[in-house]
């Protein structure tokens, strides 16, 4: 069935444009369908809702991987989103494709989520939501579409809702069976119901997207069997993620005089292999012994598009922190990556405020323990026009090193 899932706002209604799988994105993010920046505040929160130790991952079988979500327009405050969203992935998981155009069904839902998926309570502006929204649900209705409106369980009575359908829910479990119910209900009249749609085979990375063209359907012992061989290689990949950590790109082995052992690199961004290790020659000691500092710039050199949205990166210089003051290249930088060799001593970073505002806010921690044989990987947020060069200053101190600003250069 051909759904389109409403995320209602106080600024007005936002649709969803489609939800794509990204197997090697470092990180799910939330962009409008006309820019590849990600919404910075909503992104942070659906990487965490969605990743691997979120609710909705622990609800829903949503395989290994990323995930990226697109709207028709921005989102900037608040947690109601949360339902609509999960409510989004739960129609694909079940097959249904999500529009924005000559929509079958129409999904209006709103209300922020929980640990354990249960509707927070709040009053969620709804009658400013509704007001707004309620032209677009009126057309949707005249051109034939079937209207569902989930409200949270302490909703107040809306009297223009008294003749379309809607629920009060407490939590998403009683919002997913709603949505399956209607799922499986009659099309408008005069139309043919669909033939089941096959599973998406395990190698398609896209699982739906407005404008896509539409499957080609299957006999029911395919779908049986294609959809056991997704279950077993998802709980495969499952178990491997569990068991191995995270990459980030892998760094080329260079000079022992330059940089320290480039052994594998664990982090939480990227997907490469690492470097396959080779003898080098014993490691300079350096400011802080085994400390690597990596600049990741994006392979086509004027953008962090494909490090963004795919993971991959060129390693621009790889130094030892030899110094306390690293004057850095901000222009077309991608991503840091503080790596420690196996053999070093444990080391707590401590980043100043102002320094941290330079990266994204899902990776914006004011302190961080790394240990032997790890990395940390902190993406810059994306901006327009050139950054100006900077000059990070180290001040080490007893297994823990201060980083910041060391000041600004024209």
């Amino acid at each position: 069935m051909r759904i389109s899932v409403i995320v209602p706002t106080t600024a007005g209604p936002r649709a969803i444009v489609g939800i794509i799988s990204r197997p090697r994105l470092p990180a799910s993010l939330v962009i409008t369908a006309d820019d590849y920046r990600p919404l910075d505040d909503i992104t942070e929160r659906y990487d965490a809702f969605a990743g691997p130790a979120g609710p909705l991952r622990r609800a829903l079988d949503l395989g290994d991987g990323s995930f990226e979500l697109r709207l028709d327009a921005g989102i900037e405050t608040g947690r109601s989103w949360e339902l609509p969203v999960a409510l989004a992935h739960a129609a694909i998981a079940a097959g249904h494709e999500i529009v924005t155009e000559a929509p079958e069904l129409v999904l209006w839902a709103t209300g922020a989520l929980d640990p354990d998926l249960a509707v927070k309570p709040d009053d969620y502006h709804l009658a400013d939501k509704l007001a707004h929204s309620r032209a677009r649900l009126d057309e949707a209705r005249t051109a034939g579409a079937r209207i569902l409106v989930l409200l949270p369980d302490t909703a107040p009575d809306i009297a223009w809702l008294a003749d379309i359908e809607h629920h009060r829910v407490g939590d998403f479990a009683t919002a997913e069976a709603l949505l399956a119910v209607a799922g499986k209900a009659a099309r408008p009249a005069g139309e043919p119901a669909p033939s089941p749609v096959a599973p998406s085979p395990v190698a398609q990375p896209v699982r739906v997207l407005a404008g896509d063209a539409p499957r080609s359907a299957e006999p029911r012992m395919m779908a049986v069997v294609a959809a056991a061989i997704l279950l077993v290689v998802a709980l495969l990949g499952l178990l491997v993620w569990r068991l191995l950590p995270p990459t980030v790109p892998s760094v080329p082995q260079t000079p022992a005089s330059d940089v320290a052992d480039s052994g594998p690199v664990a982090g939480n961004g990227g997907s490469a292999d690492a470097s396959p290790a080779t003898p080098v020659a014993p490691r300079p000691a350096g400011l802080v012994p085994g400390l690597v500092l990596v600049e990741l710039r994006d392979i086509s050199g004027d953008s962090c598009v494909s490090y963004l949205m795919r993971g991959t990166a060129t390693i621009d210089n790889e130094r030892i922190v030899d110094d306390g003051l690293l004057p850095l290249k901000a222009a077309g930088l991608c991503a840091l990556v503080w790596r420690l060799a196996d053999d070093a001593r444990p080391l707590t970073l401590h980043f100043d405020d102002d320094f941290l505002t330079l990266f994204m806010a899902s990776d914006r921690r004011p302190r961080v323990s790394l240990q032997p044989g790890a990395a940390l990987v902190m993406r810059l947020v994306q901006q327009r026009g050139e950054r100006p060069p900077v000059a990070i200053g180290l001040r080490p101190d007893q297994g823990a090193i201060a980083v910041g600003f060391a000041g600004r250069r024209g």
